[in-house]
């Protein structure tokens, strides 16, 4: 075969890892038009931006591919490794993140599709095509970018056809794994906890950290926000020393309730939109990063989505109407894959946000943060802030200065929530 060009910072990669060798074969085996003949050229990327990625390496490789017919096409793929650091990748191997997606995209997401196809629902399906993958630490998708999705700027929040677009496929989402669950196709076992929340290694490694950051956060409240947010700042240091324990008793799943498969991450980062022909009506969209699925109440995602994602007024005024219009669609979808349960109403829905209004507070805390920072290369390193206990020690505010105004405001929006839902 013909040399090998490549312009990758990933040069170690490009080497060894993604050889054309094997690119050949994963192009061969998942053909679907003409069988790939050889690989002229590719090249290696960065898929991802500093931020938009905190627990896997995500890389580009674009390849110019000879099929059968003589004819010459380009190809993208998207791989996603476990991260090359000895000491990130042992913290991510402990969280079990990498079984858990796999899972997802070799089980999970396509029985969802095989529902759908069942079920005469031939709509585009919620996630990115599996090409391949190696045990442990490798999984090979489809590139969205090709197919036209693409991510939006996560300072800026999403506006509210984004945002309602979201909520009913998050409802589709949900209304298909109640239909597995149903039918036993969800093994417990792999989903049953939250990796960071609920998995009792992670909190003894991730617990001061999140302490801190919460912690920088109040202090944040109590020296420079307004006289009247005073007695709030008080009150949440006085969930400080077991704010983790609170919010892990949250999420317990009471099997007694309405539960489905969450996403578990679902902010905007991990959403891809495609637009209409004006390039700025969303048409579809696709979830991405299945790391931390468990299986619980749907105020889960929905609270972690409209408590990291929306734009401000979006946020301050047409909340409950989200809430809303995803429990029209849950319903919806349920009634039309033919589900025989119970279907959680509106008024629980409700009541579940309510009781996840905490959740909400500490999520915005430890996330909202790094949402609003202004300049990408401000961003903390969270490895080197695991890895060294005098770095959480003398975390300091100085990286908070980097956020927008939107901040404060937005998690003014968050802590009113709760303090008229009593929860604070």
């Amino acid at each position: 075969m013909g040399s090998v060009e490549c312009n990758s910072t990933y040069s170690e990669h490009s080497k060894t890892d993604s050889s054309k060798v094997w690119l050949e074969t994963v192009l061969k085996k998942r053909s679907r038009d003409e069988e790939v003949y050889k690989i002229i050229k590719y090249e290696t990327t960065k898929a991802t931006v500093k931020g938009d990625n905190y627990s896997c390496d995500l890389s580009r490789v674009t390849m110019n591919v000879v099929v059968g017919s003589g004819k010459s096409k380009k190809v993208s793929l998207i791989i996603k490794e476990l991260p090359k650091t000895e000491f990130k990748r042992a913290m991510v191997s402990a969280m079990g993140v990498f079984l858990k997606e796999s899972v997802m995209y070799r089980e999970i997401l396509p029985r969802m599709t095989d529902v759908m196809s069942e079920l005469c629902d031939y709509s585009d399906t919620l996630w990115s095509d599996f090409i391949d993958y190696r045990p442990y630490d490798r999984l090979v998708l489809q590139d969205l970018n090709i197919a036209g999705y693409k991510m939006n700027d996560r300072k800026l929040g999403l506006d509210y056809p984004h945002c309602l677009l979201v909520v009913r496929n998050l409802a589709k989402f949900h209304a298909l794994s109640v239909i597995l669950k149903a039918r036993d196709l969800i093994p417990l076992e792999i989903y049953d906890e939250h990796n960071l929340y609920q998995n009792k290694g992670m909190k003894f490694r991730m617990g001061e950290m999140f302490s801190k950051l919460f912690e920088n956060v109040v202090t944040t409240i109590e020296q420079q926000w307004e006289p009247e947010w005073q007695s709030v700042g008080k009150r949440l240091r006085k969930q400080l020393p077991d704010f983790l324990d609170k919010l892990s008793k949250i999420i317990e799943r009471d099997d007694s309730k309405f539960n489905v498969l969450n996403h578990g991450d679902c902010w905007l980062n991990n959403i891809m939109f495609k637009y209409g022909i004006d390039g700025e009506t969303p048409i579809s969209l696709k979830f991405v990063d299945y790391q931390l699925c468990f299986y619980n109440s749907p105020a889960y995602d929905l609270q972690y989505f409209l408590s990291t994602s929306p734009n401000l007024e979006v946020r301050a005024k047409l909340k409950w109407n989200l809430v809303e219009e995803y429990h029209k669609s849950l319903a919806k979808f349920l009634k039309l894959y033919n589900y025989k349960g119970e279907i959680i109403t509106l008024d629980q829905i409700t009541e579940e946000m309510n009781r996840f209004n905490l959740f909400s507070v500490i999520t915005g805390a430890l996330l909202l943060p790094l949402v609003f920072l202004e300049q990408t290369e401000e961003m903390p390193d969270i490895e080197k802030i695991c890895k060294d206990h005098n770095t959480i020690k003398e975390m300091k505010l100085e990286w908070l200065r980097f956020c927008s105004p939107n901040f404060a405001k937005f998690m003014k929006l968050i802590l009113t929530d709760a303090i008229e839902s009593n929860t604070i």
